[in-house]
């Protein structure tokens, strides 16, 4: 074997095992998390039979995120719904229904969607229109971007305080708050003109450093 062939036979061994170790690390961080994962369902679960639902839901929350399934969103949907977060509880159910379908799971697809179904006449919705739209003008409500195909349209959310805010170039930002009462009901707030950011004014230049006296008197004459 040339010298040149070990070399590319060595490389290639070398890239087969960091390929194998990079592999490994995922398959390790992988399985970390499922155990992490497990372990705060089981802990919301046991939160829940004790009535504890605020404390159940971030478990679920975290636990779903650590490793997505089907069970542990269910669960999620159904703690929301006991807390009145119903348009979170709403939306979780059809996704769960759609994942269940796409996964054969007959039976849970039927319970998550009837579930939805049950809700469905009970949601809040917050209709945001905008007075003034602009150029490059951006809508958040509680901290998530609302497109501009949203604008005007009833929305599914959750009760509560919901926080709006405006923001467009050139323009002074605006935030405000909608209230939303338990559903059914349907909400209108406005989104008002942004006011015009002044003009920048020009900086002033820096005065020039004044000459000392001495510079400025006339040499004295030599006699």
């Amino acid at each position: 074997m040339t010298r040149s062939s070990r070399g590319a036979t060595l490389r290639l061994a070398l890239s087969a095992a960091c390929g194998v170790f990079a592999l490994s690390l995922r398959a390790s961080a992988a399985g970390g998390n499922e155990a992490a994962a497990r372990a705060l369902f089981a802990e919301g679960r046991k939160l829940v039979d004790e009535g504890n639902y605020v404390g159940a839901c971030p478990k679920f929350e975290e636990s779903l995120r650590l490793d997505p399934g089907t069970g542990t969103s269910f669960n999620l949907a159904d703690c929301f719904e006991h807390i009145g977060r119903t348009a979170s509880a709403w939306a979780r159910f059809l996704d769960v229904a759609a994942a269940s379908k796409a996964d054969g799971q007959v039976d849970r697809e039927r319970v998550a969607r009837m579930r939805a179904e049950k809700l469905e006449p009970l949601l809040a919705r917050l209709v945001i229109e905008v007075k003034s739209p602009i150029q490059g003008l951006v809508v958040e409500r509680d901290g998530v971007l609302i497109g501009e195909a949203s604008w005007g349209v009833p929305m599914p959310v959750d009760p509560g305080e919901r926080v709006l805010r405006a923001t467009a170039p050139g323009r002074k930002p605006w935030s405000g708050s909608a209230l939303v009462p338990e559903g059914p009901v349907t909400i209108v707030t406005s989104i008002p003109a942004l006011e015009t950011l002044p003009p920048e004014q020009p900086k002033a230049a820096p005065l020039a450093a004044s000459a000392p006296p001495s510079a400025l008197a006339p040499a004295a004459e030599s006699r």
